[in-house]
């Protein structure tokens, strides 16, 4: 079996197996889990997660699909558990429980039409994210999902006419967002809602999926009278052609078209609905202005990429510089080549005294970088540039393997964006601004983080309007010298106050490459 535990490497999950399907359910049956379901996922608070196999019904989901001919039945158990996996690894954290996720667990268990809905969306999400984390992985998730359908459409049969005239709107919204099918059994003012909504859930993450849902049911809730009548008119034709579940016999959407309408299409009644209204904050440094942008960092952050492609590059080519050194390593006679290999052997023959040869090695990079990042009421004039100026770094060092970075915002309190251990596509960037300006909290997230690199760096982009700015600078000070992290203090925009270097976004990677540069190349311990 390939190692799944990569996925969620700081969980326990504990896979056994059930030979037959009686001895499954006499374990684990239920009213929800039966003789054909495939497994179970179990959490204990003492022992983890434990994830049972029914193997009689894997074996018979592996004889009944075209996988039979070509691979074992364990891809399919292993396509289970990375399924299962990336839920864990996607899905909100036990300690990020707020009133959003709270509200959500209560929608999911009252509503059966919102349910349907989030799970198509955080399904998608799911292999979205794991296709861009572990290739290698998704490969056994898209097996499983070729030779087994799992439609979300089923879950609204049954539970009578108020929602099984949902059940096109559902099967529409499955095509779309697994398929990239645009169906012609809905109206398409659905499709047009629906489709800039699935994307963002799709490519960004969970909070983005419950935003998504929570507004897609609500567009359905308020149609339902139309919904209604149009069921009745298609349920009184004679004859009416009925289309199998995934019918190739609609409209397809080419990658090309999702991604110019992923870049363009924003609806105003979604727009307005997902920014947030401002509000009323305690009098601090900044304050008088709050506005949350869109959660789409995928958007934000390639359309940033593409406007400062150069910089980018030029910073790249710096950080090599300044980030991989040469070593120099001795060696002995004519062990490093053909030419030096001769060389010894005349100074053998002439009796003369061979010279040491000398090589240099490239060292591996180490490094680490850490950003903090102003999003006070004071920034919001450039609140875009401050989220360019992270993109435009973490872009320019993600070539690197021995980079290691991670961003912080701080305004009234402090929330980390991206740790070490998260890919970049994983940081939540945007613009945003708004509330009192207090950089201490952000301190405490960042002087608890394990600094592993030869050389540390920490960007801090503000204006320099910092209310706890004497203390923090007292405490950051003495923390940075006694774990030789070098301070990079910078401010985007046209304020700069209390020792931060003020630049244009244009500016930034020569302002930077200079600052690194005085400090020199990387050491050669």
């Amino acid at each position: 079996m390939i190692n799944l535990s990569v996925i969620c490497p700081d969980l326990a999950v504990r896979i056994t197996k059930t030979e037959t399907a009686d001895e499954f359910t006499s374990l684990y049956g239920s009213a929800e889990v039966n003789a054909d379901t495939p497994f179970v996922f179990l959490e204990d608070e003492r022992e983890g997660y434990n994830m049972c196999f029914n193997m009689e019904r894997i074996r018979q989901l592996h004889r009944e699909s075209w996988l039979e001919k070509y691979v074992d039945c364990e891809v399919m158990v292993e396509g289970f558990i990375i399924r299962q996996l990336a839920r864990l690894r996607y899905t909100v954290q036990r300690d990020a429980f707020d009133e959003t996720f709270q509200t959500h667990i209560i929608k999911i268990r009252k509503s059966p039409l919102y349910f349907a809905i989030y799970e198509i969306l955080f399904s998608a999400m799911n292999e979205y994210n794991l296709c861009l984390e572990f290739p290698e992985l998704a490969r056994r998730l898209e097996l499983l999902n070729s030779s087994i359908s799992f439609s979300h459409v089923s879950k609204l049969k049954g539970l009578g006419a108020g929602f099984e005239a949902f059940m096109p709107y559902v099967g529409a919204l499955e095509k779309l967002v697994r398929f990239n099918y645009v169906s012609d059994d809905v109206d398409i003012d659905f499709i047009n809602f629906s489709l800039p909504l699935s994307l963002s859930a799709r490519r960004t993450n969970y909070v983005s999926v419950i935003a998504a849902a929570s507004l897609i049911e609500e567009w359905l809730s308020e149609a339902t009278p139309m919904i209604f009548l149009r069921a009745e008119a298609e349920a009184a034709r004679t004859g009416r052609r009925k289309n199998p579940p995934y019918s190739k016999d609609i409209r397809s959407v080419t990658d090309e078209n999702l991604d110019e309408i992923d870049r363009s299409a924003q609806p105003l009644s979604v727009k307005s609905k997902l920014e947030d209204v401002a509000k009323e904050v305690g009098l601090q440094a900044g304050t008088g202005r709050v506005k949350h942008k869109t959660n789409d960092t995928s958007l934000f952050f390639l359309d940033t990429v593409r406007k400062y492609h150069k910089e980018i590059s030029e910073l790249e080519y710096m950080f090599k510089r300044a980030f991989t050194t040469m070593k120099i390593t001795g060696s002995f006679d004519g062990d490093i080549n053909l030419r030096k290999q001769q060389a010894a052997y005349l100074a053998s023959i002439t009796k003369e005294e061979a010279e040491v040869f000398q090589y240099y090695r490239k060292r591996k990079v180490s490094v680490d970088i850490m950003i903090l990042r102003d999003v006070s009421g004071s920034t919001f004039l450039f609140e875009k540039e401050y989220a360019e100026g992270i993109v435009e770094i973490l872009a320019s060092v993600n070539s690197f393997k021995g980079i290691r970075t991670m961003e912080i915002d701080f305004a009234g309190e402090a929330k980390v964006n991206k740790d070490f251990s998260q890919s970049i596509e994983m940081a939540s960037i945007v613009p945003i601004s708004g509330g009192g300006t207090s950089i201490l909290p952000a301190l405490r997230l960042f002087m608890g983080q394990t600094f592993k690199g030869r050389r540390r760096l920490l960007f801090i982009l503000s204006d320099g309007e910092i209310n706890d700015r004497a203390q923090a600078d007292r405490e950051l000070n003495v923390f940075c010298r006694e774990n030789g992290i070098e301070i990079i203090k910078v401010a985007l925009g046209e304020f700069a106050n209390n020792g931060y270097e003020r630049t244009a976004m244009r500016g930034l990677h020569k302002l930077i490459a200079r600052k690194i540069m005085e400090r020199g190349v990387a050491d050669d311990e």
